[in-house]
């Protein structure tokens, strides 16, 4: 009997030690959780540093989209102008040259700011912009998820600590 008592006794050491050593590791495990945890914390609120980044982007760009907008109006009003320019050139004959060199700077002119509105570069723009204030919207909505994540397992290992001292 005092034979199966001490291997009862040796089993009950054996089995603390196992669990302090599982408890030394579980808490060693919670404390990179808590580290991940706060990195994550970190990351999250870069990203939505970087999701409010790309907000404000996106209301400038309309603002500049407008501006580009107003620039095309402005260069097709040109346009016209040069265009009723060479007319009266035409119909004042010799006594219109001062007209044609009008219309020309004008033409000229319509030209090179019709290159500036609304054009396939504002076009490009405004989808890069859309582009990056999606990403930050979905960085942003990761970093949520991935935080709860963490932080409902941290709470799962602590109660695993927890139960370990309770039973040490």
């Amino acid at each position: 009997m005092s034979h199966k008592l001490i291997e009862v006794a040796s089993n009950n050491h054996s089995l603390h030690q196992s669990t302090a050593t599982n408890l030394n590791i579980a808490k060693g495990s919670l404390e990179e959780l808590r580290k991940v945890g706060l990195a994550i914390d970190k990351t999250g609120s870069s990203a939505a540093q970087f999701a409010q980044t790309a907000e404000r982007l996106t209301t400038t760009s309309k603002h500049i989209k407008e501006l580009a907008d107003l620039v095309d109006q402005i260069s097709s009003q040109m346009h016209n102008l040069a265009l009723k320019a060479a007319t009266e050139a035409a119909r004042a004959g010799d006594s219109g040259r001062g007209f044609v060199a009008i219309a020309s700077e004008l033409k000229q002119m319509a030209e090179r700011t019709s290159t500036v509105g609304g054009g396939e570069i504002m076009v490009n723009m405004m989808g890069m912009v859309r582009d990056v204030r999606d990403m930050g919207r979905g960085i942003n909505d990761n970093m949520s998820g991935t935080g709860k994540a963490v932080n409902n397992t941290i709470s799962h290992f602590e109660n695993l600590v927890h139960a370990f001292e309770d039973n040490k």
